[in-house]
């Protein structure tokens, strides 16, 4: 692994913290910058909606959306069980895995050879997973392992950030409407007129 890239990257999120990015803009960023530092042929998000329900947010390509989403319709495979593990899970050779035999076949068959997964945590939450898929047969070293689950985390705490930043806005708004406008009718109040009419 490109240690230079690592850090480039990760200055780039960086960035995101003094942005107004949306969560949809860090996951794209992600899943195309990632391929820079850990070599894949693709790579896609699993997410937590608000709902506490798993949903497939971002693919590098439609073919790697339609492999993450086999695993919803499955009920199997590795990003389900990194997200539902907290920890990294790495398939060198699908050929010979036996934890989810249903979505290795169907994988098979869409032409990969290699998947690895990493969950989006923190502090002790999990809010996804970080999917990278190889055409071939791949084995990761360590130090990419360790360079993978680096990148979800840091992308777990600029999601959080997106977040918090999104709720204060609606609470924000929410506020000012309480402010000029009456509990019961919902109907402008005198604070808004006298708003208007200076």
């Amino acid at each position: 692994m490109d240690q230079q890239r690592l850090s480039a990257v990760l200055a780039e999120f960086a960035s995101t913290l003094v942005g107004d990015f949306s969560i949809q803009e860090i996951l794209d960023r992600l899943t195309r910058r990632v391929l820079e530092v850990i070599p894949s042929d693709g790579a896609g998000v699993l997410l937590l909606d608000d709902e506490a329900r798993l949903h497939f947010v971002a693919a590098t390509d439609d073919r790697i959306l339609v492999i993450e989403q086999l695993q919803l319709e499955l009920g199997q495979g590795p990003c389900i069980l990194s997200y539902e593990s907290g920890e990294s899970v790495v398939v060198s050779d699908l050929s010979k895995e036996t934890r989810f035999e249903r979505f290795a076949e169907r994988a098979l068959d869409e032409g990969l050879g290699a998947v690895a997964s990493f969950p989006l945590r923190l502090d002790g939450r999990r809010l996804g997973a970080l999917d990278l898929y190889s055409r071939k047969v791949q084995e990761l070293s360590a130090e990419e392992i360790v360079g993978g689950q680096i990148l979800a985390d840091v992308a777990a705490a600029y999601i959080f950030n997106a977040r918090a930043r999104v709720e204060a806005a609606a609470s924000a708004h929410m506020l000012r409407h309480r402010a000029l406008h009456d509990p019961l009718t919902t109907l402008p109040n005198r604070a808004l007129l006298e708003d208007r009419l200076a």
